[in-house]
């Protein structure tokens, strides 16, 4: 039998914002869109699903309660979607026409300059479902995607100061990747530890899940077989690049080169004459001079601050091929590598 992911006790905390990183099929956009409803029953509570692109919200909002219906989980009542947003009504009698109420919202981030007037009323929760993308996914994170979710949040919650809002909210997802925006605002560079945790001063939960017995049992599904040796990530649910490859906390000897910003992240490089090593970390001196910021605002390559980096990062990708960078975190390293790979590193 499954054992499905537990949201009484995520609940229980009361967290205001929830990261919620699980294996798949462990229910949870079930279990979520379950308490939605029961919400709703409660006390006409709305909630809201964010999605990252525009193109996404039809797809989202098709079918939405279709499974709770399958399951027959709240039969007296009846459900449809509309433009973005869903509807509930009471069950009707054959000869009646069901009294639609609305009962949720489907909004996207890269719409939400269009969303700051828009009134989301009387919402309760708030989910960002595949908040973490696979690697290498196109088309990839938004720019300036933290910003904008925040915003959005500002335009679903109109928190006034003094007065907290009831709004809870939950970023759900899959391990598959430490390199996202929302990882490097909560400034977790690792694989985080299994359990409950909390984050910046208890405001934040996070809960990372690996759950064995689910593991085990996945395995002997169709895709489990099949996956063996290929994408084990998604058996596991460990971070597939949360290796310790090439992590070395840096030498005391080594000074400060020069840094550079790539999709909103610092790195700092230094070189170790002693151990013949240059490192990468995540931070910047904060009286450093030579700084070279290698995207535009867009997070496309900045190719003219490249061209007067280009001797600096030349030397160092050339000792990337000799296995002489090291990294302070594993976060560290693939973001380092991605921006190699940008301007032609393989």
């Amino acid at each position: 039998m499954i054992d499905f992911y537990s949201w009484i006790k995520t609940f229980s905390y009361d967290a205001r914002l929830n990261l919620i990183i699980t294996s798949r099929g462990r229910g949870k956009t079930y279990g979520l869109r379950k308490q939605f409803v029961k919400d709703w029953i409660a006390g006409k509570w709305r909630f809201v699903e964010i999605v990252r692109y525009n193109n996404q919200v039809a797809d989202v909002c098709d079918g939405y309660f279709d499974k709770l219906v399958v399951n027959d989980e709240f039969p007296d009542y009846v459900f449809r979607t509309e433009g973005g947003k869903m509807y509930i009504a009471h069950a009707p009698a054959d000869d009646e026409k069901p009294t639609w109420e609305l009962i949720g919202y489907c909004v996207s981030l890269n719409d939400q300059q269009n969303k700051k007037k828009k009134t989301f009323a009387h919402v309760k929760r708030v989910l960002f479902d595949e908040f973490i993308l696979e690697k290498r996914s196109f088309p990839g994170y938004l720019a300036g995607e933290y910003d904008k979710f925040l915003k959005l949040l500002d335009s679903i919650a109109r928190e006034v100061p003094g007065e907290p809002s009831a709004v809870r909210v939950y970023l759900c997802a899959n391990a598959c990747d430490l390199v996202n925006p929302y990882f490097s605002e909560f400034r977790i560079y690792d694989e985080p530890k299994p359990g409950y945790t909390w984050l910046d001063k208890g405001f934040v939960l996070l809960h990372y899940e690996i759950n064995e017995v689910y593991s085990e049992a996945k395995r002997d599904t169709l895709v489990g077989r099949l996956a063996r040796g290929h994408i084990e990530d998604m058996i596991t649910n460990r971070f597939d690049n949360a290796n310790n490859d090439f992590i070395e906390r840096k030498s005391k000897d080594a000074k400060f080169l020069f840094g550079f910003v790539f999709q909103s992240r610092k790195y700092g490089v230094w070189l170790s004459d002693v151990k013949g090593y240059y490192y990468v970390t995540g931070k910047i001196p904060a009286n450093a001079q030579e700084i070279y910021s290698l995207t535009r605002d867009d997070m496309s390559p900045n190719l003219i601050m490249a061209r007067k980096a280009e001797y600096k990062l030349k030397v160092l990708i050339e000792m990337l091929y000799l296995n002489c960078v090291r990294y302070d975190t594993a976060a560290t390293r693939e973001g380092f590598l991605r921006m190699s790979s940008l301007f032609g590193v393989r």
